[in-house]
Order: structure tokens, then sequence, then C-alpha cells
């Protein structure tokens, strides 16, 4: 992970408006998670990889049907949070590392969940790690993917600190056939209606 990423990441509250990076709209980050979960296949009794956690927006929801939870980010800060909201948990473990730099048994996972982490990454980066993640999923297992595309979230000038990669989302859905079945893809209704934004995307994958 690149130095100026982490510092920027370093810099984020601990809190739900600091995953999102918008304090704008109340209840925006609730709306986004709710979207989110209502579009996963099931994963009751799944094992699931989470990376990029962070606090556990969405840990939370996955440790109360799984069958195991690995959840993953490199901010140790964040974790902490993750751990004190889904505390006594047996089925969930946690790993601070980059995830590009993540080594696991072929067939390890049911779903692997990610939300706003390829943008972070350099383009080798992502290749490298969808590789690894079709490597990583069973067969049948599914890639849950969402990216900011060509523009911010709110549809704005990026600030000059911000170090996303806002890419086309061509590059997204090239490198996803590759190793995929797009199964459903589209973007995230809440910011289409807030900010007339379509291209916070989704995709969901199959491995077959």
């Amino acid at each position: 992970m690149r130095n100026h990423i982490f510092r920027f990441w370093q810099q984020q509250q601990a809190d739900e408006t600091g995953m999102i990076l918008n304090t704008d709209v109340p209840h925006l980050a609730s709306a986004d998670r709710t979207e989110i979960l209502n579009l996963l296949p099931f994963f009751t009794q799944k094992r699931i990889l989470e990376l990029g956690a962070g606090i556990g927006r969405f840990t939370t929801a996955f440790i109360k049907e799984a069958s195991r939870v690995v959840a993953v980010d490199y901010q140790k800060t964040f974790l902490q949070k993750n751990c004190e909201r889904n505390q006594n948990c047996n089925i969930l473990m946690y790993l601070c590392a980059a995830a590009q730099n993540l080594e696991f048994k072929p067939n390890s996972f049911d779903m692997v969940f990610t939300n706003w982490l390829f943008m972070y990454l350099e383009d080798n980066e992502v290749s490298n790690l969808i590789h690894n993640i079709h490597k990583w999923l069973d067969n049948g297992g599914i890639f849950f993917i969402r990216e900011s595309c060509k523009v911010t979230s709110t549809n704005k000038k990026p600030e000059p600190t911000n170090p996303t990669h806002y890419r086309e989302p061509a590059f997204y859905f090239d490198l996803l056939q590759k190793y995929f079945c797009i199964k459903r893809s589209g973007y995230i209704d809440v910011y289409y209606r807030l900010y007339n934004n379509r291209y916070q995307l989704f995709w969901i994958c199959e491995k077959v």
C-alpha cells in the first residue's frame, strides 16, 4: 500500500462518516449499507472473506449468518473499532494487512466481499488481487465488488489529497470477465438519487 494512501486513511475518523468520506447527508451511510446488503445473495452458513472491512459496517451483518468471516483491513484503528462492535464472536477472525499481500489456500471461501477497495490500488495490483480472489473462492463462490468509477461519489471535483483512481467501468468489466461469470451489475441507487451519479457501480460475479 502506497504511503500517501496509508496517510490519507490515517486521517479519517473510525466511524460511519469516515468510512464513506461524506458528512453532508444524514443517514447516507445507513442507506448505502442497506442497499448493498440487499444486493447480496444469501450468505447463510457461508465462508466469507471481507477485504477492506474497516470499522465493521458489513462485518456485523455477515457474522449473523455466515459460518466463518475473515475481516481484513490495513488500518489498525479501524479493525479495533470493528472488534469493539463485534465482540465475543467465535466465527470472526481479524487480519491487519494490505489485501494485495494476503495468502490463502485455494477454495477457502464461498464469498469475497469488497467495497471501495480497488480504487486505491494500482492497475497491476487490481489484476493480481482479482486473480487471487478467483483462486481463493470455491467453485460456485460469489465475488461482490463495488467501486467509484469516472467521478467522485458526490459528482464533485476531487480534493487535491484524494488518492482515488476513478477508472472507467470498462476496466473492471474486462478484468472481471477474464475470471468470472458476471451475474449482475449496476449502480448504487442512493447516489443516483442524491447526486445524479450512475458511476457508483457494483458487480456480482460467480466462479464457474
